[in-house]
């Protein structure tokens, strides 16, 4: 037992340090969007944690900011893959972590997902590309990793995609 608690101390060490790089790091790009350091430090922890509690009662329509979503996005699949991969990868082993199947999963439904919700937005919810991308791309996404943000009112929405995202 005495040989196995240095390795869980360490990884725990190793395992926060990446989780504190990745909040820093993401804290710092939301607050480029334009967001007050409070929103940021928020939106990052929920979106690591894969909470998708915000600040404020309105959710994500609170800002209306499409720069700040779209920054949220990497997040969002960051906080779905486990963190050993961050680890390897700032330690000259990107290839394990370009080459994990479950990156390579959730990279795929996330684009499949976000293609065929951004389809149906455009032909049968009546949405301009624009905005069927920034809307589907954005939940499709939120729903693959269970995060919980939205920028649309489903409910506005045609069947197929809230069946896709559920």
């Amino acid at each position: 037992q005495e040989a196995l608690m240095p390795n869980v101390v360490e990884t725990a060490r190793r395992m926060l340090a990446t989780y504190l790089v990745l909040t820093i790091v993401g804290g710092v790009l939301l607050f480029l969007s334009g967001i007050p350091v409070w929103d940021s430090v928020n939106l990052v922890m929920t979106a690591i944690s894969t909470g998708g509690f915000t600040v404020h009662e309105s959710g994500m329509a609170y800002y209306g900011n499409p720069f700040l979503e779209a920054l949220l996005i990497p997040i969002m699949l960051a906080g779905s893959l486990p963190l050993q991969l961050f680890y390897l990868a700032a330690h000259g082993k990107a290839s394990r972590f370009l080459s994990d199947t479950s990156v390579r999963a959730v990279l795929l439904f996330a684009a499949a997902g976000s293609f065929f919700i951004v389809l149906d937005l455009c032909l049968f919810s009546g949405l301009d590309l624009l905005t069927a991308a920034r809307q589907g791309i954005f939940c499709a996404v939120s729903g693959l990793t269970n995060t919980g943000f939205q920028n649309a009112n489903p409910h506005l929405w045609a069947s197929l995609p809230v069946i896709m995202l559920t």
